[in-house]
């Protein structure tokens, strides 16, 4: 007979009894609760010079019949409440279950805004002027935008935003989008249109990508 080897990151999730209670947001709005989810080990840093950032990373095992295939965005909140945001997705060779690289980002003041990312196909029409068609490649990801300079002025004569920072949790599938241009950020409460003027790796203390954007 030939032996068949147990492997904890291949078996675990079909043998665990039960696992946890997760609720699955889509990036469209779609919900689900799960309530046979595995989260295998997580890797934890705390940055001390970040103003108590910390970061978060683990693998999550959900069953392969979820009510629409997982994708990156997709938000899990775990059964303490905290909440997992998928940078990864992966169906199982065994197509069992699904395989989420997720991660967790902690930062004061939180990622609590939601933001939509566009790149742009720039031609010509017919009469030789410029022709934009912006297309959405990312919808409700993670941010926290954060107003640098006030210079604009309002038809009521008040001042309002022109520059901001905008902080994203990173991705290997957006890395190279972010280098894109044009490339802009829409925000849709409050409502603003940033047009991305430059990035910086990421390289802070919470490991976020950071946009220098103008208001469009």
């Amino acid at each position: 007979m030939t032996p068949v080897w147990f492997s904890p990151e291949g078996d675990l999730p079909q043998l665990a009894d039960g696992g946890e209670t997760v609720s699955l947001t889509w990036p469209d709005g779609r919900q689900q609760m799960v309530t046979a989810a595995v989260r295998m080990a997580t890797r934890s840093r705390v940055h001390q010079e970040g103003g108590q950032a910390s970061t978060a990373q683990t693998a999550w095992h959900l069953p392969a019949n979820l009510a629409a295939p997982p994708t990156i965005g997709l938000l899990m909140t775990d059964s303490t409440g905290e909440q997992w945001f998928a940078t990864a997705v992966t169906l199982a060779a065994t197509a069992s279950r699904w395989v989420i690289a997720a991660r967790q980002v902690t930062i004061p003041g939180g990622l609590a805004d939601r933001v939509h990312l566009q790149t742009a196909l720039v031609s010509k029409d017919d009469h030789g002027g410029q022709l934009i068609q912006w297309r959405t490649v990312a919808t409700h990801w993670p941010a926290r935008v954060q107003p640098l300079a006030t210079s604009l002025r309002t038809a009521d004569g008040t001042a309002s935003p022109d520059r901001f920072r905008v902080l994203l949790v990173p991705s290997p599938r957006l890395s190279a989008v972010l280098h894109q241009r044009p490339l802009r950020v829409l925000q849709p409460h409050p409502s603003r249109r940033l047009q991305v003027c430059s990035i910086e790796q990421a390289d802070n203390p919470a490991e976020l990508w950071v946009l220098l954007a103008d208001a469009a």
